[in-house]
């Protein structure tokens, strides 16, 4: 079970991430406009950004 763990992870990621830009995405940008969901966006990946610093 171990051996599959990355394989897992990686496929439940994909589906995430497949989920968010083909359901979510569109959806949001209808409701609050695109500079909106724009700024979150970068918001979103500058913490991530913040948070892989060492």
């Amino acid at each position: 079970m171990p051996a599959l763990l990355p394989w897992l992870i990686g496929a439940s990621f994909g589906s995430l991430l497949y989920l968010i830009i083909a359901e979510l995405l569109p959806q949001s940008y209808r409701l609050a406009g695109r500079t909106a969901i724009a700024v979150v966006v970068s918001l979103a990946a500058g913490m991530v950004a913040l948070m892989g610093r060492p």
